[in-house]
């Protein structure tokens, strides 16, 4: 596995106006790539970042949790898989705004908003959200408001309009 960039154990990070494109799949070397891997972190800012990643473009995860990650502004699409942002249940208070997402993965309490969020129908095998349930009650809070759904059937779907 490959990350473009990995946060780790950090507090009061921001990364803002990144490009991405070279974390890729290679189906010959079994790699998957992501993008940015926000791990184990509190107050993780990221804005205006663009990713073209193999799988997740921004990975919010940890075996310690992960609290407050703010993700604004940004245009995620994946490579070979339908997820362009994607979330483990030891992420808590995660917000993601105003963002182009090649599909999402949830698993911790979140908030997503005036998204636009693409299914790509030759790479997805699932829909646009993917919500995976808990049974800690602390985990099964979503809100996903001011989001615009599309679908399309070709290619790599990088630009779309803002929300």
């Amino acid at each position: 596995m490959w990350n473009g960039l990995n946060i780790y154990r950090c507090f009061n990070s921001k990364i803002e106006a990144v490009t991405i494109s070279n974390a890729k799949y290679d189906n010959s070397l079994g790699t998957d790539s992501y993008g940015i891997c926000i791990e184990s972190s509190t107050n993780t800012t990221i804005e205006r970042v663009t990713a073209l990643c193999a799988q997740e473009c921004i990975d919010v995860t940890g075996q310690i949790p992960t609290i407050n990650t703010y993700i604004r502004n940004c245009n995620l699409s994946s490579e070979c898989r339908s997820v362009g942002f994607g979330m483990h249940e030891s992420a808590y208070n995660t917000v993601v705004e105003d963002c182009t997402i090649g599909g999402i993965s949830l698993y911790g309490p979140s908030i997503i908003k005036r998204c636009n969020i693409i299914t790509n129908t030759r790479i997805a095998t699932t829909g646009s959200i993917i919500i995976y349930g808990s049974h800690n009650k602390s985990l099964g809070k979503y809100i996903i408001k001011d989001c615009n759904f599309y679908t399309i059937d070709s290619g790599i779907f990088i630009n779309a309009p803002s929300p």
